[in-house]
């Protein structure tokens, strides 16, 4: 599984990368607040952008349906493509089947305790104790990110699945209580980010697939 980085938008490819975007989702953007709307075209036109060199066909024309506050999706029998964000990076995953990503930086400042015991499930917390500073937040954050691609991958919400998903430490699946699914995880830690995929576990399905941190 490739990670590519190098992506990075310059006065120039800013406004070239706009003309990367599909009509339906600049008139989508205009309808944004100028920050969301900022962030949406830069995400959307990336993620087309990285698909587009993936398949080598023009972005433009890439059967991709990526609304404001929805998951992206490709068109049946392309695969499936997941979007992760930040303050400075942009993440895209892609593989045959449907994936979840996600990634945070590293040196995000969160209050790690209060988060585990609110969101986090009881085995979660107890793993985690003993640690303290530096190391809380990172483990928490670990698994935070590995919890949102899982969410990514149901299509849920943060709100009603966190708290569902359980996944050990340096565990290698992730598992919903409720709804039944076992996925597998994948971890990396790339320069100041941290970052998780999840996927189907089944050999048939495979977790071949590709990262572009842009």
């Amino acid at each position: 599984m490739p990670l590519l980085q190098g992506w990075h938008d310059t006065p120039q490819q800013g406004t070239q990368s706009q003309e990367w975007l599909s009509a339906q989702e600049t008139a989508w953007a205009a309808a944004l607040p100028p920050r969301r709307r900022d962030r949406y075209r830069l995400s959307r036109a990336w993620m087309r952008r990285l698909l587009g060199d993936l398949f080598s066909v023009d972005p433009r024309d890439l059967p991709l349906q990526a609304p404001p506050g929805l998951p992206p999706e490709l068109a049946r029998g392309w695969g499936g493509v997941s979007l992760s964000h930040c303050c400075d990076a942009l993440l895209v995953g892609w593989a045959p089947d449907r994936l979840g990503v996600d990634l945070e930086r590293r040196d995000r400042a969160v209050p790690a305790r209060a988060l585990a015991e609110r969101f986090f499930l009881e085995p979660e917390c107890r793993a985690l104790l003993g640690l303290e500073g530096q190391a809380l937040r990172e483990a928490v954050l670990d698994l935070w990110v590995v919890k949102e691609a899982a969410i990514k991958w149901q299509h849920g919400s943060i709100a009603r699945d966190l708290s569902q998903w359980s996944c050990r430490p340096e565990g290698d699946r992730v598992v919903h209580r409720t709804g039944g699914w076992t996925l597998a995880v994948q971890r990396w830690q790339v320069g100041d980010w941290t970052l998780a995929m999840t996927g189907s576990p089944r050999p048939e399905a495979g977790q071949a697939g590709i990262l572009c941190l842009a």
